[in-house]
């Protein structure tokens, strides 16, 4: 088993915590791909999640103006994906709202860890670090009293 540090932990809560937010405020979430999906859904995310890759852009965006008001573009934040990015925010103009400071925020924090795709956070999800919650919680508890 992997061993998870302090700063993986709170890492991990900070975007779990960002993304509540997100959810809070947006109808919809943007992603490349299944992977991607995945990871949002085992974050926590409950909001529709739409799939870029493979679909033409303008047809993609005609289709979510139809359905979600106020989303969340969380494309990677590598070359493609800002291509991508940009692309979506050109063809989304007037028709749908693009919640475009969280995407910001998001790769501010993503990138501060040298990760650049949704999934490099999967290492982060797995079953070893929910037993590494439990324990870090009942060291802090117990550091309290």
């Amino acid at each position: 088993m992997a061993k998870f540090s302090d700063e993986d932990y709170f890492f991990r809560e900070n975007i779990k915590n960002l993304l509540k937010k997100m959810e809070r405020d947006c109808d919809a979430f943007i992603v490349e791909g299944k992977n991607d999906e995945k990871v949002l859904k085992a974050l926590g995310v409950s909001k529709k999640i739409f799939r870029v890759s493979k679909r033409e852009i303008g047809e993609f965006c005609d289709t979510i103006s139809h359905c979600s008001d106020d989303v969340v573009i969380l494309v990677d934040f590598d070359k493609a994906g800002k291509k991508i990015n940009k692309e979506l925010l050109e063809n989304f103009k007037g028709n749908t709202n693009v919640l475009s400071s969280y995407r910001k925020k998001f790769g501010k924090l993503l990138t501060s860890k040298d990760r650049f795709c949704i999934e490099d956070i999967r290492p982060l999800l797995n079953k070893g670090f929910d037993k590494f919650d439990e324990v870090k919680l009942s060291r802090l508890y117990s550091n309290l009293g």
